[in-house]
């Protein structure tokens, strides 16, 4: 089991890491073609209406929400001398699940199936345990 464990350094890295990704793919996918004078004011509102960018662009918010969150929480670990693997691989873990089942999938409400719960839900699970452990973790780090 511990082979799929995170260090609170590598999910620092891997959640930084990740947030750019999404940022440079929602520049490529979207942001590039809606901020060129060039593009037809009819061709930026069929993208903004499409359900792929708004489903794409709410979980890459979300994502980068949560990342402003871990990414300093677990450098502090880190800095600390506490690995904190449990927390970090959940954030992780969790916010990847969230994050592409959230932009690929989504809800019945926004263009994905019609289903509950949403394909994302237990990554947004998953996550908010791990803040949580990683708020006692934190929490222990400093009471002293």
């Amino acid at each position: 089991m511990s082979d799929f464990l995170v260090s609170s350094g590598v999910g620092a890295s891997l959640l930084f890491s990740h947030a750019f990704v999404t940022k440079i793919a929602t520049t490529l996918m979207f942001r590039t073609k809606l901020t060129d004078s060039r593009t037809p004011a009819a061709e930026c509102n069929k993208i903004e209406s499409s359900w792929f960018y708004k489903r794409y662009h709410a979980a890459q918010m979300n994502e980068f929400e949560y990342a402003a969150a871990f990414v300093p929480a677990m450098l502090f670990l880190h800095s600390k001398g506490i690995a904190a693997p449990v927390s970090s691989s959940m954030a992780v873990g969790g916010q990847i699940w969230y994050f592409w089942g959230r932009a690929l999938i989504g809800h019945g409400n926004e263009g994905g199936p019609k289903v509950f719960p949403p394909a994302y839900v237990p990554g947004a699970l998953i996550r908010y345990f791990g803040m949580g452990l990683m708020a006692y973790e934190l929490w222990n780090a400093v009471k002293n």
